[in-house]
């Protein structure tokens, strides 16, 4: 497949302003600039798919790839960008980085059930509430399970089952 001229044009000034986002200096895809940097590459395929698509029912090959199919390859690439960066500001947050760490915890130490209190003690640094939002984080992914106690709820701590 192939660019027309204006397509080209209008890929390379992405090309172009993906780069400067990059930059230290001026950017907001600094600290993504592994993903970003893969950016320019994925929307040339994306205009591909894009025209393919449009034209299924004759020979895509001889067609050259627009101007306009280009534009909706680089919007898609905006809305792209943008929830990556969504993403990424969530994974920064407190409760995914415990989570983490209570991931690695289990994985290093092979544990198959483990207490809130076993980990409290070996996780000092953090409040039993941070603890428990990486808790929470992980039940609702799927790696933890919370094991019912016939225990009163003041004496017992919460048992965990690892999936």
């Amino acid at each position: 497949l192939y660019l027309d001229s204006e397509a080209r044009a209008k890929w390379l000034e992405y090309s172009k302003s993906v780069e400067m986002t990059m930059n230290p200096e001026i950017g907001h895809l600094t600290h993504i600039a592994d993903w970003a940097s893969k950016l320019n590459g994925q929307i040339i395929r994306v205009a591909g798919l894009l025209h393919n698509y449009i034209h299924a029912f004759v020979k895509p090959w001889e067609h050259k790839i627009s101007f306009e199919t280009m534009s909706c390859a680089i919007k898609i690439g905006h809305a792209l960008t943008g929830h990556t960066l969504k993403v990424f500001h969530h994974t920064q947050e407190e409760s995914f980085q415990v989570a983490k760490e209570i991931l690695c915890w289990i994985k290093n130490k092979s544990i198959e059930r483990f207490t809130q209190r076993e980990c409290a003690r070996y996780f000092r640094r953090h409040k039993v509430d941070t603890l428990k939002t990486g808790f929470n984080l992980l039940i609702e992914r799927g790696y933890l399970h919370e094991i019912p106690s016939a225990q009163k709820k003041r004496t017992r701590s919460i048992q965990f089952e690892v999936n």
